[in-house]
C-alpha cells in the first residue's frame, strides 16, 4: 500500500487525475496531480436515457437540465443525439454534496480504442486505511502503481 499518497493529501485539495474506471470498485488514479477546483469527468457514456435525460458515468446516474449544452468534436452545437453509449465525453459541472456531480455543459471527445479518462475537482473526503479519496462523488482508488505530482512537477511513488 501507498499510505505516502493519502498521507499528502487533503481534503479541500483540487486535484486533477487519470486513471480508469473499474465497474463496481472505483476510480483507480494512475497519476494524481495538482488541479483546478471546477468539477470535470472525462469518460465514456456508460448508458443514456433520452427520454428521462439520464446519463451514466461511472456507475453514476446524472440527470441532465433539458438546457445543457452539449458541443461535438468541431466546438459546435450538437444536442443530445449525439450522446450514446461508449461516446467520450468530457464533463463540466459542480460537485454538490446534497445533489453529486451537476453537469452543466458536455463536450464530446474522440473516442478510441483505449481511452484514459479523467477527472478534475476537489477531494471531499479521505480514508487513509483503505487508500481512497472522494473527488465528484466517485470513489477514487490508491495504490502501489499511482504516481503523485507535486507543485513542482516532481513525481513520486
Amino acid at each position: 500500500m501507498n499510505e505516502n499518497i493519502c498521507d499528502r493529501l487533503r481534503v479541500g485539495q483540487a486535484v486533477s487525475l487519470t486513471g480508469k474506471y473499474l465497474r463496481g470498485e472505483g476510480f483507480l488514479a494512475v497519476e494524481i496531480s495538482p488541479g483546478e477546483a471546477e468539477a470535470e469527468i472525462t469518460a465514456p457514456i456508460h448508458a443514456f436515457d433520452a427520454e428521462r435525460c439520464l446519463l451514466r458515468v461511472f456507475e453514476h446516474a446524472l440527470p441532465l437540465p433539458q438546457h445543457l449544452e452539449v458541443k461535438g468534436l468541431d466546438g459546435e452545437p450538437s444536442g443530445f443525439a449525439a450522446l450514446h453509449a461508449g461516446r467520450m465525453i468530457k464533463l463540466k459541472g459542480a460537485f454538490e454534496p446534497a445533489r453529486g456531480f451537476v453537469p452543466e455543459k458536455i463536450k464530446l471527445r474522440e473516442t478510441r480504442e483505449f481511452n484514459i479518462e479523467e477527472m478534475q475537482g476537489v477531494i471531499t473526503q479521505i480514508e487513509r486505511d483503505a487508500q481512497r479519496i472522494y473527488i465528484n462523488g466517485v470513489s477514487v482508488l490508491i495504490n502501489e502503481r499511482t504516481i503523485l505530482e507535486d507543485s513542482n512537477g516532481h513525481f513520486e511513488s
